[in-house]
């Protein structure tokens, strides 16, 4: 019989290959929900969505959802995982070049301003929200985010150290709260992003953090 390119015939195919390609589909299918919630919560508030716009943003029933991801909640549990996982290889991505320095780490806080939009992982507070009814479901996705600050944090404080091989202990931890207060910043996402004063806080947090620095070489 022959197939389009890109095609396989399923009665020809040995199980493992069939496997396979129910897997990949399976992941893609995963992905595109994923995506969806992401794609849909930068343009709504939670309660807005819903399973119904979830499934016409993915053109599929709900039911591969539901298959997929056991309900709604998990669903919304995968999305903060998705978006941690890109936000932290943004960071590492850029905090791991060779030629990382001073001046970039000066930067840092827009630059994780930056790569926290890139990313939707500016979303996770507010996912987390809409998932509180659902305690498994609360207790996951509070797992991802406190682990996404660690890693970030503990990723930074390395960064600082290679820079400032001889920076004060307490001074790295002073460093390392900025962090975290950053983070916690995030919580506040959907007033902090649209709200005029935007720019007026991240300067300040900028300003806070480049003193932090100054700190370490005094």
């Amino acid at each position: 019989m022959l197939l389009k390119k890109g095609t396989v015939n399923m009665s020809m195919s040995s199980p493992s290959v069939v496997k396979r390609a129910v897997q990949v589909r399976s992941q893609e299918t995963r992905k595109r929900f994923i995506k969806a919630v992401l794609e849909l919560a930068k343009k709504n508030p939670m309660h807005m969505v819903t399973s119904k716009k979830i499934c016409l943003e993915v053109g599929t029933a709900w039911g591969s959802a539901q298959h997929l991801f056991g309900s709604k909640e998990f669903l919304f549990v995968e999305s903060i995982r998705y978006a941690s996982v890109q936000f932290l290889s943004l960071c590492e991505k850029e905090l791991l070049r060779d030629d990382y320095n001073h001046n970039d780490l000066q930067n840092l806080i827009i630059f994780l301003w930056q790569s926290a939009n890139t990313s939707s992982a500016i979303l996770n507070h507010e996912i987390a929200i809409a998932c509180l009814h659902d305690e498994a479901a609360t207790l996951e996705s509070r797992e991802i985010i406190t682990n996404l600050t660690s890693a970030t944090a503990e990723l930074v404080i390395s960064t600082a150290r290679t820079l400032y091989p001889d920076a004060p202990q307490q001074s790295l931890m002073d460093v390392l709260l900025l962090v975290e207060t950053f983070f916690t910043g995030l919580h506040f996402r959907r007033n902090f992003t649209r709200s005029r004063i935007t720019e007026k806080k991240l300067k300040i947090m900028t300003s806070l953090w480049r003193l932090a620095l100054m700190e370490i070489t005094d």
